[in-house]
């Protein structure tokens, strides 16, 4: 008694027995039994580590199967009923109730052979219990490295009935937080542990949520809720719809980069083409905004409907707009308080400017009102032109703009005409020009432009007093011709003047060779004087000239020619620049290999004056 029971001691024991070496046998035939005693707190069978020591572990089986460690604290058990528990001696009624922090390595299953439904179907639980009972703690179940925690998923407990679901990842040093938390209500907040909606995606707070709103997107810088469908098929978008019309509307993009907005039974009602082109009852607009349909602007009740145009928050603006159908249409403008009407069209097609009650086709009152305008004819006794004729006097002196002036010939002519014998008005004072648009007063000259053979002439007509015919009539200061070219007669004068130049408008680029350089040799230049007695139309300037002969520069150097409709050439003295700037490279080219050798022979001659004066001493 008292001492360390032996192999021997359970061999003398035990029948059948045996010893093997260092090893307790029993017979196969019979099985070995324990016997534990009816004593709870004894142990059916003692391990231990030294024999003058206490037991390290001890196995026993009163209350199920059971692994207590050195103190009598139970560390694992299997119950009766076949419970297991790590850290217990109550699985709780669980299959298995782990208590304390674990680690699990590789893949762990729970599952159950349950498909009645779903609430039969949640027999078997994995469950991290939070023992403590007290609000606001958390149970973690957590995904680790080696060195470090990872990521987890806890439950915090709310209330007794209330729990709140985390989910937490670590990015960089530091403690594990929360970046999606399903709260007890059943909002999922991503980025905010406080979800005001069924989702609530946060990327830093911008202020209050309404109540109503079902999802959140909220941020303080740019964001957005992107959509992506494949490039050249399909379309995306959001769709509304109630009851069976599940899908009734909605707000789509298609693959061509165009927005669409539906209704009823999903059809496009308001389209936005992918190059800003908008149209509503139409998918095709040509034009900025494109209506298929009536547009109609309506309100039930005396007061108008309007069309306001004007800035935002400015208090001057436009009204176009109606009282009634017998009103016609009102235009008004002015600030709050004065916005008073400015036009007015009426239901039998009159317009007024400055009167709401206009008496003719166009009313004009007020400081702008013209009576005197005339658009049916104008004075004219010798044509039947149409055209406008201003008289503010109703006298002789007025303005004249018409159509098909003289003799049938069509044109369009202004003209200004003043009576200075105080008698009517005659052809005489008429001036007389198919396809010309012209400016007259008698006696004092007329300048007037003229079609003529596609071209445009630009002249200035003196008129002699008490004469008829103009003098200089055929001269033009100005052509402007159909390709482009413009003929100035007399000098022109200007601050400075540019040629088109750039690379990207020029191809077959080559640089000028000596040979066309040489060509400068042929050239001959001359001292002249203009026949202006023979051309005067063309008022050539008086004196001495310098210059070329077009027809002898057009024989060195054809490209700088050009000829009018006329034949009368003319010289593109800009086009010898090139020339004469690769002419004055070579000539500085062949000045300074004279100037070399020029030195190499002064270095030659004093050298040879050195040796003279040496060999004469």
């Amino acid at each position: 008694m008292g001492e360390v029971p032996t192999q021997q001691h359970f061999y003398d024991m035990i029948e059948g027995l045996f010893l093997q070496d260092d090893t307790v046998y029993k017979d196969v035939n019979s099985g070995l039994a324990i016997q534990a005693g009816i004593d709870t707190d004894k142990t059916a069978l003692l391990l231990y580590t030294e024999a003058t020591s206490d037991p390290a572990w001890q196995l026993g089986i009163a209350n199920g199967f059971e692994l207590k460690d050195s103190a009598g604290n139970t560390q694992w058990m299997v119950t009766n009923d076949g419970n297991v528990g790590v850290g217990t001696n109550d699985p709780a009624g669980k299959k298995l109730f782990v208590q304390g922090d674990t680690r699990l390595s590789g893949s762990v299953e729970v599952w159950n052979d349950q498909v009645e439904g779903i609430e039969n179907s949640w027999l078997y639980d994995l469950q991290l219990l939070n023992v403590q009972e007290v609000d606001n703690t958390f149970s973690r179940m957590m995904f680790n490295s080696y060195s470090s925690a990872l990521a987890a998923i806890g439950a915090n407990r709310v209330s007794e009935y209330q729990g709140d679901l985390h989910f937490q990842t670590r990015n960089g040093p530091g403690f594990l937080t929360t970046k999606m938390h399903i709260r007890h209500d059943g909002n999922v907040g991503i980025g905010t542990t406080n979800p005001v909606t069924k989702l609530h995606v946060q990327d830093g707070a911008m202020g209050t949520i309404p109540e109503n709103a079902l999802a959140v997107f909220e941020s303080n810088q740019t964001r957005y809720l992107q959509l992506m469908i494949p490039a050249t098929t399909y379309e995306t978008g959001v769709l509304f719809g109630k009851g069976a019309d599940y899908v009734n509307g909605g707000i789509i993009y298609d693959k061509d980069n165009a927005m669409h907005l539906r209704t009823g039974g999903n059809q496009t009602r308001v389209f936005v083409h992918s190059g800003g082109n908008v149209g509503i009852g139409t998918i095709t607009p040509d034009s900025t905004l494109t209506i298929d349909g009536t547009l109609g602007f309506y309100r039930n009740g005396p007061s108008a409907v309007n069309v306001t145009v004007g800035y935002i928050n400015y208090q001057d603006y436009l009204t176009i707009g109606t009282h009634s159908m017998a009103d016609g249409i009102q235009f008004k403008t002015g600030a709050t308080g004065s916005h008073t009407t400015k036009m007015w069209i009426a239901n039998n097609g009159n317009v007024g400017i400055g009167t709401t009650s206009p008496s003719n086709t166009l009313h004009v009152a007020g400081s702008a009102f013209m009576n005197s305008l005339d658009i049916a004819k104008p004075r004219n006794v010798n044509g039947t032109s149409d055209g406008i004729a201003i008289n503010p006097d109703n006298s002789l002196n007025y303005i004249e703009l018409t159509y098909d002036y003289w003799g049938g010939s069509h044109g369009l002519l202004f003209n200004c005409y003043k009576n200075t014998n105080g008698g009517s008005l005659s052809n005489s004072n008429n001036l007389n020009h198919a396809n010309s648009v012209g400016d007259y007063q008698s006696g004092a000259g007329a300048v007037v432009f003229d079609a003529n053979g596609g071209n445009m002439y630009f002249l200035i007509s003196g008129h002699s007093s008490g004469k008829d015919t103009p003098v200089n009539w055929d001269g033009s200061i100005l052509t402007l011709q159909r390709g482009g070219n413009a003929t100035f007669k007399g000098m022109v004068s200007a601050n400075g003047s540019q040629l088109y130049s750039d690379a990207r408008f020029k191809k077959d680029i080559t640089p000028i060779t000596t040979g066309l350089i040489a060509k400068l040799d042929q050239l001959q230049g001359n001292t002249y004087q203009w026949r202006n007695d023979e051309f005067t139309e063309r008022n050539f300037v008086e004196g001495t000239q310098l210059g070329f002969i077009a027809q002898e520069m057009q024989e060195v150097f054809p490209e700088l020619v050009s000829a009018d409709s006329d034949g009368y050439l003319s010289i593109n003295y800009t086009g010898l620049i090139p020339v004469l700037t690769e002419a004055h490279k070579q000539q500085q080219q062949n000045i300074e290999a004279q100037q070399a050798q020029i030195d190499s022979l002064v270095v030659r001659m004093v050298a040879l004056e050195n040796m003279l004066a040496a060999a004469k001493n």
